[in-house]
């Protein structure tokens, strides 16, 4: 999505689309939304961003998604209620 300056709401939309043919191509463009999420801080935000988290689980293998959960926390880590979200 960087790559033609789209903005995130269509990066969102084009990852979304995308999933079915390239399932690992979304991972960016969700990750990008998480961060901004999670760095925003709130309750609402925090929901967004573990729910985002969630569904690439579906796209990562198990040890993909254990090491983009370890990196996240050492990152939000002091974000109590976004980690409580992540249990």
């Amino acid at each position: 999505m960087k790559r033609w300056g789209s903005s995130l709401d269509v990066g969102q939309a084009l990852a979304r689309a995308s999933e079915a043919t390239y399932p690992r191509e979304p991972w960016r463009s969700i990750g990008e939304r998480v961060e901004r999420l999670a760095s925003s801080g709130g309750n609402q935000n925090y929901a967004a961003a573990a729910a985002l988290i969630g569904h690439m689980a579906e796209l990562q293998s198990v040890a993909e998604r254990a090491s983009y959960i370890a990196e996240f926390k050492l990152r939000f880590g002091r974000r109590r209620n976004l980690m409580k979200l992540l249990e």
